[in-house]
């Protein structure tokens, strides 16, 4: 199977107006200058694609988010995007689809013998409110719509990589207290089981990539790899007032490995491909 490799970052928190964010580690207000940074580190990069996991935004105007996105669309290779919970705080669900020029969020493409599924996490509300903040948006449970959609996608004869922004796995958490604190429908797609159950029947996903969560982490469900990347704008010590690691993955999937090496929060995740 052809060798590929990809760039992948997620959370990101882009914040030019400073609005409220939190202490305990997260600067979304460094990452008007560091971002811009690491897009010219890219164009320098060899790489056949870069996937953004979400919530690339946490404030600010369309203006400045057009400006990351030009900068993005500015590289020499693809960019794809996953939906973010951030993103729909800031603009709707139109105004987005205009503004990353995109028709769904739930999409495919098909890379050499690989073909990539990108799952929408916010295509229905939370089953409950989150009482902590009125304008948070927490995604529910997957639509049967986007179930099928999805059951359609797994048939093929190329290995699948699927990305999410809200992860398909709970998984355990280290010491993030943003997280520790939040429901568990919040860190999670509320009907995962349904999810799963198709990839488990379909054998031929390679692995997972979820974003969210802010750590660094691989949970195997039916010996498919799902894997968190620590977030760009936050540090691994959780500390506010602290500087973001700028954190972000490279991938190389070759020789039957999926070698997952993250930049900033270093850690290097090795799994045999299936």
């Amino acid at each position: 199977m052809k060798e590929i490799k990809f760039t992948l970052f997620t959370d990101v928190h882009y914040n030019p107006q400073e609005k409220s964010n939190s202490p305990k580690g997260i600067d979304g207000k460094s990452s008007v200058k560091e971002f811009p940074i690491f897009i010219q580190k890219l164009k320098k990069q060899k790489n056949d694609f870069l996937i953004n996991l979400g919530d690339l935004f946490e404030s600010g105007t369309k203006k400045e988010f057009r400006l990351i996105l030009n900068s993005l669309n500015e590289l020499p290779y693809p960019v794809f995007h996953t939906l973010g919970n951030h993103e729909l705080e800031v603009m709707n669900l139109s105004e987005l689809k205009k503004m990353f020029k995109i028709k769904s969020w739930s999409y495919i493409s098909d890379f050499a013998d690989y073909r990539m599924i990108f799952l929408n996490g916010f295509d229905r509300k939370s089953t409950k409110p989150d009482g902590r903040r009125s304008s948070r948006i927490i995604g529910g449970p997957i639509s049967i719509k986007q179930l099928n959609w999805f059951k359609k996608m797994l048939k093929t004869s190329k290995k699948v990589i699927v990305f999410t922004h809200k992860p398909l796995v709970d998984v355990k958490l280290k010491k993030n207290p943003i997280l520790l604190e939040a429901p568990e429908r919040y860190r999670q797609i509320e009907n995962p089981s349904a999810l799963l159950d198709l990839i488990k029947k379909s054998k031929n996903v390679v692995a997972v990539f979820q974003g969210h969560l802010h750590q660094n982490s691989i949970t195997s469900i039916n010996d498919v790899p799902c894997i968190n990347i620590q977030a760009f704008c936050q540090n691994k010590r959780y500390i506010g007032g602290s500087k973001a690691d700028k954190s972000y993955a490279v991938i190389n999937i070759n020789k039957g490995k999926i070698i997952v090496d993250v930049k900033g929060d270093q850690e290097k995740f090795e799994v045999k491909l299936k």
